[in-house]
């Protein structure tokens, strides 16, 4: 990470962002991972797009020639 930095390529919350002000992708979040985590929809909604089940973001990004998990 340091030699990234160092190199000024952007983290991936700042690509991130670049996208979501484009208006060309959007953030979701799995509603099972958050619960896996610990984690209730008011520690990330604010972060997000939208929280959603697995079902749905498979359904949403059908067709989609990208589309990326992290």
């Amino acid at each position: 990470a340091d030699e990234l930095e160092r190199r000024g390529v952007p983290t991936l919350r700042e690509l991130l962002e670049v996208v979501r002000r484009s208006g060309k992708g959007k953030l979701f979040a799995c509603s099972g991972s958050l619960a896996a985590l610990g984690l209730k929809p008011p520690d990330v909604e604010k972060a997000v797009d939208q929280i959603v089940g697995w079902t749905t973001i498979l359904q949403r990004t059908a067709g989609a020639t990208d589309r990326f998990f992290v």
